[in-house]
C-alpha cells in the first residue's frame, strides 16, 4: 500500500469514527428526550436503525486495513 493511499485510508477511518461519535451523542441526547418532537421522531425512525450497520461498516473497513497491512508487511509474522 502506498504512503498516500495509506494516509488517505487512515484519514477516512478517523473521519468514520468521528461520525460514529457524533451519531452516538445524538442518540444519547435523544434517549433523554432533550430534542424537539420532530427531531426525536427522525432519530427514532431513521438514525437508530442505521447506527448498528454503520458501526459494522467501520469494523469491516478497519479489518480490511489490518489484513492489507499484515499482507504487505515485509517482516510478516
Amino acid at each position: 500500500m502506498g504512503q498516500e493511499t495509506e494516509e488517505a485510508y487512515v484519514t477516512f477511518l478517523f473521519a468514520y469514527v468521528g461520525v460514529i461519535f457524533v451519531l452516538g451523542v445524538v442518540l444519547g441526547v435523544s434517549a433523554f428526550g432533550k430534542m424537539p418532537e420532530a427531531v426525536d421522531g427522525f432519530v427514532s425512525e431513521r438514525l437508530y436503525p442505521f447506527f448498528t450497520p454503520f458501526v459494522g461498516g467501520f469494523l469491516a473497513f478497519s479489518s480490511a486495513y489490518g489484513v492489507i497491512k499484515t499482507r504487505d508487511d515485509p517482516n510478516g509474522g
